[in-house]
């Protein structure tokens, strides 16, 4: 029994100086490794050679700015930032551009087109992939008919779905839904003239606003987000599914309320606003972070811990990582803003 249990200890001592001395010599070399962060394809301020010409409208920019669109004369123009190539979104059939907006996340655009087919005009979604130039047909709305416009498109990446929001004669509006399966559907809705609209990005759910009553609704069950207040507009939904209620003075804004629709809207928080703010001024991030653009000053500021970045030129748009302007001759000026706010 004794040469066993020496046995045994032997052997626990041979492997452990074993293990002792691969560790600390025969490995050492190869067992330190270190880690590096590499930025794949993100842009800087430096690499935009972008320029907006006068006289376009309807000027919108890509998630990260890599790609610019605006309508000059009723065509839509999709600009490459980074070089300044610039190209007329091509048609087939002399297809008319309605609405568009970019996708979350992605350098796609969805977009609403009048087309004839078997000799009768229609609206349809597409989607253009701008990097692979390439289009995909997803689905036939409706007949176009005379004082028909598409106010607004709104969609989600995740859920894969697409709320289209349709207005006749400015008196009539009807939303419809297309989903992953690209089935149309037709939503009911508590208005017969609706404002803005919103989907949050991780439900099949969508926000809007009566635009008579001002009252906001979400679907699927369809119910009232009950404020004590009558005069709000619906501002924005993040990618955190955190939704943006204004109170309003007119055109401005003087408190920000913002929750979840899942929480009760008593727990929502409040921010209140001491300055004049139209409400095209204020902005919301993916970092729930609530923005507003001075003109006259040529800054951005946070709301909510009072940080400002200036930039030059005119103001057009917030995106992921830039503040970004234009100068006097059109160039796109790009200026971070992230560390700062």
């Amino acid at each position: 029994m004794k040469k066993i249990i020496v046995w045994i200890m032997l052997s626990l001592i041979l492997q452990t100086t074993g293990l002792y001395i691969l560790n600390n010599f025969v490995f050492i070399t190869s067992s330190e490794f270190k880690s590096k962060k590499i930025n794949v394809n993100k842009y800087t301020s430096d690499d935009i050679k972008g320029n907006i010409p006068s006289g376009v409208n309807n000027i919108n920019l890509s998630y990260d700015g890599k790609y610019i669109t605006y309508l000059k004369e009723k065509t839509l123009n999709i600009e490459d930032t980074k070089t300044g190539n610039s190209n007329e979104f091509k048609t087939e059939d002399n297809e008319v551009v309605m609405c568009y907006t970019w996708l979350n996340n992605r350098n796609i655009i969805a977009i609403v087109e009048k087309v004839k087919k078997d000799e009768k005009e229609k609206l349809q979604l597409i989607t253009y992939d701008v990097k692979n130039d390439s289009k995909t047909f997803v689905q036939d709305i409706c007949n176009f008919k005379k004082n028909l416009e598409v106010e607004n498109i709104t969609t989600s990446v995740l859920t894969g779905v697409y709320y289209i929001h349709i207005n006749k004669n400015r008196i009539q509006s009807t939303v419809y839904r297309i989903d992953r399966n690209n089935d149309l559907s037709q939503i009911d809705i508590n208005a017969e003239v609706i404002g803005n609209i919103k989907v949050i990005p991780h439900e099949d759910r969508l926000v809007y606003q009566n635009k008579i009553n001002n009252k906001i609704f979400a679907t699927t069950p369809n119910k009232q987000l009950n404020f004590n207040s009558n005069k709000l507009t619906l501002l924005d939904i993040d990618k955190n599914d955190m939704i943006y209620v204004g109170e309003i003075d007119g055109d401005n804004i003087t408190s920000v309320l913002y929750g979840k629709l899942n929480e009760d809207i008593l727990t929502w928080k409040k921010l209140n606003i001491d300055s004049t703010i139209n409400k095209d001024q204020i902005f919301f991030n993916d970092e729930n972070q609530i923005l507003t653009n001075n003109n006259l000053e040529g800054s951005v500021k946070n709301l909510i811990n009072g940080n400002k970045v200036e930039y030059n030129g005119k103001f057009i748009q917030i995106i992921k990582d830039f503040i970004v302007s234009v100068d006097g001759d059109g160039n796109l000026i790009y200026t971070p803003y992230k560390d700062v706010l």
